[in-house]
């Protein structure tokens, strides 16, 4: 019971340099449920990447196709930790 109740505190300095790009699903949900909010900054301060999915939470479900695009297009789109994408 311990390991639900006990909070994991991990910190690793090198991990916030690793760019991230948040995949937001905006599809329609019950209306009793409150969406996490996408963070505004990357924990390395430079401004959030997002990316919209028109779908429910299990978009590898109800979108693959869509999914996998978005997933395979930002490496070549976002920029990388060094800010330049990939060639």
């Amino acid at each position: 019971m311990r390991c639900f109740l006990e909070p994991v505190t991990l910190y690793n300095p090198d991990a916030d340099a690793i760019p991230r790009t948040h995949v937001h699903c905006v599809g329609t949900g019950p209306a009793d449920i409150a969406r996490r909010p996408v963070p505004s900054h990357q924990p390395d301060g430079q401004p959030a990447r997002i990316r919209e999915l028109t779908t429910g939470h299990d978009c590898m479900i109800t979108e693959p196709a869509r999914l996998t695009d978005l997933l395979l297009d930002i490496p070549t789109t976002e920029p990388t930790a060094t800010g330049h994408g990939a060639a």
